[in-house]
């Protein structure tokens, strides 16, 4: 008796499952504007990108404070006596140096330097950022200034809700982020970044602008008058490299250059993060020019923590600073 003939058992296709770690993304990463929006929102704010930041710009107003007396801070406004710019409205009520009796400018002249050293330090941004206002604003408010004090009293408001915001004891740490925990304060540390960020290309736009309504930015010159300035002009050490130069045809270099580099920086705002580094460091070399230049070293260190905030990604860590949380 013949036998059966087996029938062949039906194909079957196999897959092969993957262990759990090599499964793919069920959702790919977005792209495009909406994918940098949320690399952005979920960066981590408090490093000590920011901290360094504080840091100098704290500096900046402190080296103002040593570097110039009491009396050479008031008596230019009081004949024969130690005083405050002004003292009324909001100025009066909060300002350190009209909420302390005259004779006791020097000890709120030390107060303000010691107050900036602590918030130098990085202790407790929750409680030093309401104070590097207070201190940055009392003397812009009440004090003679420069543009550094305009740019350390701007930073330090908008960074307020950046430091209530920060977990940290010290701002060289980095802090430990639960997303879903702390979306409100990151929300709330982002949104006071972006204001910064704006904040700071606006400084460089209505520099780049105002420039184009002088004749002498306009023909090239500007520099010239600059350097043979007699409150700011090139330091006397200085004026055997400058002067010849403020003379030569690199002068026109130097004043187009100039709006050149600010109109850059403007465009900071919105260039790809692959150009944040030259950026930053064109804009580090523009500011170390001025300070040696023009002796505008404070305005240059507010300027250059000014512009860690609006060109350096807080994640992207100072290793040589870092700290364990």
């Amino acid at each position: 008796m013949p036998q059966p003939i087996p029938r062949p058992a039906p194909a079957t296709t196999a897959t092969a499952i993957p262990p759990p770690g090599d499964l793919p993304p069920l959702v790919a990463p977005p792209r495009g504007p909406f994918g940098r929006f949320r690399r952005y929102v979920d960066e981590n704010p408090w490093t000590n990108v920011y901290g360094l930041a504080r840091t100098i710009i704290a500096a900046s107003t402190a080296l103002t404070l040593i570097a110039t007396s009491p009396d050479a801070m008031w008596s230019p406004f009081f004949e024969g006596r130690i005083g405050p710019l002004g003292c009324d409205g909001i100025r009066g009520s909060i300002g350190l140096f009209c909420i302390v009796p005259p004779d006791y400018l020097d000890i709120a002249h030390r107060t303000a330097i010691l107050i900036l050293a602590l918030v130098a330090s990085g202790w407790r941004p929750r409680i030093t950022g309401l104070l590097h206002w207070w201190v940055s604003f009392s003397i812009l408010a009440s004090a003679t200034r420069d543009g550094g004090d305009q740019v350390a009293a701007l930073m330090t408001l908008l960074l307020i809700p950046w430091t209530l915001t920060d977990p940290r004891e010290w701002h060289w740490q980095r802090a430990v982020v639960d997303t879903a925990a702390s979306a409100r304060k990151l929300f709330v540390a982002h949104a006071a970044r972006v204001l910064v960020r704006l904040q700071v290309m606006v400084v460089y736009l209505h520099s780049a602008v105002t420039k184009f309504a002088v004749n002498e930015w306009l023909d090239g010159t500007a520099v010239y008058y600059w350097f043979h300035d007699p409150i700011v002009g090139a330091s006397p050490a200085l004026e055997p490299l400058l002067f010849p130069l403020a003379r030569s045809g690199a002068v026109n270099a130097l004043t187009w250059g100039a709006i050149a580099v600010e109109i850059a920086l403007v465009l900071g705002l919105i260039a790809p993060r692959r150009f944040w580094r030259p950026l930053f460091w064109l804009g580090v070399l523009f500011h170390v020019g001025i300070a040696v230049g023009l002796g505008l070293s404070s305005f240059s260190l507010a300027m250059i923590g000014a512009l860690l905030l609006y060109l350096r990604p807080p994640e992207r860590e100072f290793r040589w600073l870092q700290r364990p949380a």
